[in-house]
């Protein structure tokens, strides 16, 4: 009688192991990388030395291909949005690529790489700055991404929402538009670029990327009245099923010190 109480102790502990261990697996800790400029070290000079917005070409290359040959999960936007909403299964080792401000660099350098290895980013694109016209690259100027340029990288990058206008902080004050403007200026701002970008954005997945990370709970109520399914802070952290959509965090890529340490 004692053998079998032990037996049956034992294959217990086995069975509630097995479920500890199973239940930990599907918990996926997804890793948003954030970038904004990128430029050549040769002409990471004046305005872009030393900028936490900058990186370097050859560093962001050489990311790339790390993320590639260790074989993690790039998602889609979609991928990503179906995973908060619905529980789709992804690989543990999932990473979403983003891009803040929509500046031509992304196009110019960013593009080829992620095409090459395959993988997919999503910009989100202060829409008041989309250009009509196509204008050779300058790494001395900050310029901005074209329509022609928009539609030409479509197959390696999706679009969200970086406000119209919002972009910006007050003279006086130094605070961020969005922390202070009013419901009906953040969602006229809104209502605005989500029309220019209507033909760019996916609807069943849109998504805005807050103006310096600042958000309040006004916003969040106008992006839910807009159907906006997902928004992104510039505060660090990674991401599973649980996190609120609209408050998810990602981690801002300076330098491969602080990319590497992430894997």
């Amino acid at each position: 009688m004692k053998r079998l109480l032990a037996v049956i102790l034992v294959l217990s502990l086995l069975s509630f192991g097995s479920y500890s261990l199973g239940a930990n697996n599907n918990i996926n800790n997804i890793i948003v990388l954030m970038y904004h400029h990128i430029l050549p070290k040769k002409d990471m000079v004046g305005p872009w030395k030393n900028n936490s917005a900058v990186l370097a070409l050859e560093d962001f290359q050489k990311q790339m291909m790390y993320l590639y040959e260790n074989g993690y999960t790039i998602l889609t936007l979609k991928d990503f949005k179906d995973y908060i909403y619905e529980d789709k299964p992804i690989p543990s080792n999932s990473v979403l690529i983003t891009f803040d401000d929509g500046y031509k660099s992304n196009f110019e350098y960013a593009y080829p790489i992620l095409k090459k290895y395959n993988f997919k980013a999503t910009i989100f694109l202060i829409s008041s700055q989309i250009q009509n016209y196509y204008e050779k690259f300058n790494p001395k100027k900050l310029q901005f991404c074209s329509v022609v340029e928009l539609e030409a990288c479509s197959d390696v990058f999706t679009y969200g929402d970086h406000t119209y206008n919002l972009h910006r902080k007050d003279g006086e004050t130094n605070l961020p538009y969005m922390k202070f403007k009013s419901y009906e200026d953040i969602k006229n701002d809104i209502t605005i670029s989500e029309s220019i970008l209507s033909k760019y954005i996916d609807i069943d997945t849109k998504a805005l990327a807050y103006p310096y990370g600042v958000y309040t709970d006004t916003s969040q109520q106008i992006l839910k009245e807009k159907d906006y399914k997902l928004a992104f802070l510039t505060a660090k952290g990674k991401v599973t099923k649980v996190t609120n959509p609209y408050y998810i965090r990602r981690y801002g890529i300076s330098d491969n010190e602080n990319f590497y340490s992430l894997f």
